[in-house]
């Protein structure tokens, strides 16, 4: 059974960090980096497991990796609502979301706010 208050709860969790992380370090430059981060935060919790690290660390491991999937999404997919700015975006307008999709990603953001969301 999930329960909704306490992902609502992580994922508040997951905002402070991509908040904080985002301002010290900025966006992400391409996919290339994203990947790269992204990797390093997993390799970071690999380790935590194979050394038997306390669950308290594995879950700080965890948060971060869930707020750079998130960065990755934001900064380099341009997220379910806003285009990419940078120049150097290698994505073609054919294999990026259509209006549908974001009209769908609205929607499912419209239900949960209002909380209708199971």
């Amino acid at each position: 059974m999930i329960d909704a208050l306490r992902i609502d709860l992580i994922m508040k969790e997951v905002g402070l960090e991509l908040g904080q992380v985002t301002a010290k370090f900025g966006q992400f430059n391409s996919s290339y980096e994203g990947y790269a981060v992204l990797k390093e935060e997993v390799d970071e919790l690999w380790d935590d497991i194979k050394t038997n690290a306390p669950f308290q660390h594995q879950r700080k491991e965890a948060i971060q990796i869930a707020a750079m999937a998130i960065r990755y999404i934001l900064d380099v997919t341009g997220g379910p609502w806003v285009e990419p700015s940078r120049e150097d975006d290698n994505t073609k307008q054919a294999d990026r979301p259509g209006p549908e999709y974001h009209k769908m990603m609205e929607d499912l953001y419209k239900k949960h706010e209002l909380g209708d969301a199971k």
